[in-house]
């Protein structure tokens, strides 16, 4: 258990280190649970 813990720890400082170092942003949502990484900012835009 204690490993599993380690090794996603491990892997999620390894990602969140790339996107970073590549000038990605993230945007987190809280309310829907979800996370996602953009290669710049994204534009927003209201749909018609």
């Amino acid at each position: 258990m204690r490993r599993t813990a380690v090794a996603i720890a491990a892997l999620l400082f390894a990602v969140t280190g790339t996107s970073s170092a590549q000038g990605f942003s993230e945007y987190v949502s809280r309310a829907d649970s979800f996370a996602v990484s953009f290669p710049g900012e994204p534009a927003v835009r209201d749909i018609p």
